[in-house]
């Protein structure tokens, strides 16, 4: 198989994915950087309530934004560069207060808000007595005041961010896109060509270069490996299948030498389909020929 239009169509899918790798990234960069901005201005509608708990934290998100805050001690041996050893230190785990979910459809194609609704979920404990479960009610109470007092305002900030950057990320992601659709035409240009190649080929004969040899799956229960060799005898009117002429590698004894020895011989087969000639060949395996 000729290599220089295979090394061209490669040197082309390599150029593009570059290119789209680099838009992919800007495309996520603008993503992350808008969805921070929106939940720092959500966050903000939240600073200054007053609770007993410790270091209540609300993570970035736009589907769903989880509240935590500073949970129960523990104790943990890590490696200290200082003491050239392990030391005992105290670690404290978060303890999940609630969730405020956001609403909307980011793929929806109409002339619609991003995010439409607003609203909170909490969990049950099987802890009913502990300070820290008054504690988080009375947070979770002035939070839903918040959400019912301000909801529009808030999701109207939203949008607005949202539709701010929305230009921006639309052309980058349109770019993306299109490089897209170039490598995937690139791959399809050059599986085509060795699908073609393969067939012009095998009209004049190959012989088998690379040390794997194909196997031809001739019928559905019955395929021929170890194939040498192959040639094309016949193609049917609608060129959906051939007949071919096989040289096989085989083991005989050979009672002079009185050993095994390796031989080769012809074995035809007929009414091949060209898919399965194109697997054998150029989809399932590391094959490469020579042409008579």
């Amino acid at each position: 198989m000729s290599s220089t239009i295979l090394n061209a169509l490669n040197a082309k899918e390599e150029k593009l994915q570059v290119k789209q790798d680099k838009a992919f990234d800007r495309m996520r960069d603008l993503e992350k950087k808008r969805d921070i901005e929106i939940s720092a201005f959500v966050k903000n509608y939240f600073v200054g309530i007053e609770t007993d708990l410790e270091d209540v934290v609300y993570e970035d998100s736009t589907s769903y934004m989880e509240i935590s805050c500073k949970g129960q001690p523990y104790e943990k041996q890590v490696w200290s560069d200082k003491l050239d050893d392990y030391e005992t230190v105290t670690k404290y785990g978060r303890d999940r207060i609630a969730t405020i979910y956001f609403d909307g459809d980011s793929w929806s194609s109409k002339e619609e808000d991003r995010f439409i609704n607003m609203g909170m979920s909490t969990y049950s404990a099987s802890d009913k007595y502990s300070q820290f479960q008054l504690n988080r009610f009375m947070y979770l109470g002035e939070v839903a005041k918040v959400i019912a007092d301000f909801k529009d305002d808030i999701l109207a900030g939203m949008n607005k961010i949202y539709e701010g950057k929305k230009k921006a990320i639309t052309k980058v992601r349109e770019e993306n896109s299109k490089l897209r659709s170039e490598i995937d035409k690139v791959q399809s240009d050059r599986e085509n060509y060795k699908h073609d190649v393969i067939i012009r080929d095998l009209e004049k004969g190959i012989t088998i270069t690379s040390e794997r040899l194909p196997y031809l799956q001739v019928r559905f229960d019955w395929g021929v490996g170890s194939i040498k060799g192959a040639k094309i005898t016949r193609r049917s009117y609608s060129g959906k299948s051939f007949d071919l002429e096989l040289l096989r590698e085989g083991r005989r004894w050979n009672s002079e030498t009185d050993e095994y020895e390796n031989y080769t011989y012809d074995y035809p087969v007929e009414k091949v389909r060209k898919q399965k000639i194109i697997d054998a060949f150029v989809n399932e395996y590391s094959v490469s020929w020579d042409v008579q």
